[in-house]
């Protein structure tokens, strides 16, 4: 992989990361303890279904200048980027389990672009590209990037636990979990 798609790819996880860490948070009493975690779920996953607005702002909040600099100088939009990245993501709870000490686990299944694939048809469609025609390479991947369709991915296991006022809350590395199952799609 070229320098530019793995600082590409990078931007994504960093946007992810920082979409989940700020998008996933508590939800309040008063369903029972397994429905609680997955309106918790759905609620956050709805969002990168839907890409309304508000989730990319979120997703894009979360890059840093260096790499937003990068998407401007192949001429990507970061937001038609995103938009393309997650286009047919879609997820199931397929299990949530509640202990006894306060805790849970959650296996949510997703279907989304393989990052390997994703990675093929950029190298592909980059190994036509001659000279330094910089928007040339954004728009070879932007090619890349679409012509990878959705597939289910491995399950993902979130961990979660109540918080002092008896809310559910994803543990602190539901960042890197999610990350590390973009990273192995």
């Amino acid at each position: 992989m070229n320098k530019f798609s793995k600082i590409l790819l990078a931007a994504i996880v960093a946007a992810c990361l920082a979409f989940s860490a700020v998008a996933l948070a508590g939800c309040g009493s008063g369903a029972d303890d397994e429905q609680q975690i997955r309106d918790l779920l759905s609620q956050d996953l709805d969002q990168i279904k839907s890409l309304d607005d508000d989730a990319i702002a979120e997703m894009t909040s979360g890059v840093s200048e260096e790499d937003a600099a990068i998407f401007e100088m192949v001429g990507l939009d970061m937001n038609e980027y995103i938009k393309a990245f997650f286009d047919g993501f879609d997820y199931e709870i397929t299990d949530v389990t509640v202990n006894d000490d306060d805790t849970a686990t959650a296996t949510v299944v997703c279907t989304m672009k393989s990052t390997a694939e994703i990675q093929a048809a950029w190298e592909e469609s980059m190994a036509n590209i001659t000279g330094d025609d910089l928007t040339a390479i954004g728009q070879a991947m932007m090619d890349g990037i679409a012509s990878v369709s959705p597939s289910q991915m491995d399950p993902i296991t979130i961990n979660l636990h109540k918080d002092s006022d008896g809310n559910w809350q994803e543990d602190d590395d539901v960042s890197s979990t999610f990350a590390d199952a973009l990273l192995a799609a």
